[in-house]
């Protein structure tokens, strides 16, 4: 696992799982990217990826904005599956979910790509992704609440603050 000021990142049976808390910063989405390039290379197809932005991460900044962008651009390589998780409520967690449906839409990744609002939600529909075999839904809980742990990320009201659905 990796971490940083603001984020963990770390790969969990095929799954690549980036962590943000606090400010996100412009070395860390570079460093996500590099990861999700490096698994995809290795095993096309195969890689899931989770990017969690926990309870009370402020909207990135205009350079970190920009770093996302290029990396839509160049394309995280070819994932089996992308699922994003804003634990942000009400209409901002909704919000957020339509601009990624949106995206999903106007880009069209190559690879299924869903928004959540959960982590169990998301863990189980990569789980889904990966088949018979493949990791559970279980493990990248567990996995997500280390990394929450690590980078003293605040735990998900609808994942029960922490335990392992």
């Amino acid at each position: 696992m990796s971490a940083g000021p603001g984020h963990a990142i770390a790969v969990q049976r095929g799954v690549l799982i980036a962590v943000w808390s606090g400010e996100m910063r412009v070395d860390a989405v570079r460093e996500a990217a590099a990861e999700a390039r490096r698994l995809t290379e290795r095993s096309p197809g195969e890689v899931g990826f989770l990017n969690l932005v926990a309870r009370g991460t402020p909207p990135p900044g205009e350079d970190v904005r920009a770093e996302l962008q290029r990396m839509r651009r160049e394309g995280p390589g070819a994932l089996r599956c992308a699922a994003i998780v804003a634990e942000i409520g009400g209409f901002g967690g909704s919000a957020v979910r339509a601009v990624v449906a949106g995206l999903v839409m106007v880009t069209r990744p190559g690879f299924p790509m869903k928004a959540h609002g959960s982590v169990a939600e998301a863990a189980a529909w990569i789980a889904d992704q990966a088949g018979p075999g493949g990791v559970t839904a279980s493990a990248i809980t567990a996995a997500v609440d280390a990394m929450r742990a690590r980078v003293g990320a605040p735990g998900s009201e609808a994942h029960g603050g922490g335990g392992t659905s």
